[in-house]
């Protein structure tokens, strides 16, 4: 008879997240996952299999959860210019204030997933995530009139994915949320 979970996965699954994207893939070990996690080896063996496949849900909850806090404004079917430029600097400003830890995505991106084909899948879907609201968000304002003719939406959405994705990096290297301001408003005067 198989045992039965005494454990949540989705909360495992969202404190490994938090120890992953603190300590790295590299630098977390098993013996960390348990201790973080309070379920024991066989509890996550069972359900993942290994550190590699639940490091892989863990972005998907990142993903998950990015979509819902910080850009939910872009979900929203009629999001437009306003709905772009406020989710910019919200995002800004979150990740400023917790410079500590930065981006998840950026962070996988730079230690695996150059060298691992799963996660550089995760962190593609995540930047086509962004791509796609920021693109319907650029077509309502198109269509809204916010956006000169002649303007493409196909490459003010690259402009800004490149806007959006620089952030994660200027705001941990960044001392000064004046600096990230004038960027952003620097960077954004294009589309306002």
């Amino acid at each position: 008879m198989a045992r039965k979970k005494e454990f949540a996965p989705d909360k495992l699954i969202e404190k490994a997240m938090h120890l992953f994207w603190q300590k790295g893939y590299y630098d977390t070990s098993m013996s960390d996952l348990v201790e973080a996690t309070g379920v024991q080896r066989y509890g996550i063996y069972s359900t993942f299999k290994n550190k590699h496949n639940l490091f892989l849900e863990t972005l998907k909850c990142y993903q998950f959860a990015v979509r819902q806090s910080s850009l939910y404004l872009l979900t929203e079917p009629d999001a437009g210019m306003p709905e772009i430029i406020k989710t910019i600097y919200q995002t800004a400003d979150t990740l400023y204030q917790n410079r500590g830890l930065g981006c998840f995505i950026n962070k996988t991106a730079a230690e695996i997933a150059t060298v691992d084909p799963e996660a550089k899948a995760q962190v593609g879907e995540y930047i086509d995530m962004i791509r796609q609201l920021l693109r319907k968000a650029l077509e309502n304002a198109k269509d809204a009139g916010d956006i000169p003719e002649g303007e493409s939406v196909q490459s003010l959405t690259n402009y800004l994915l490149g806007v959006f994705v620089s952030l994660p990096n200027l705001t941990q290297l960044s001392d000064s949320d004046a600096f990230i301001k004038d960027y952003l408003d620097g960077s954004l005067a294009k589309i306002k």
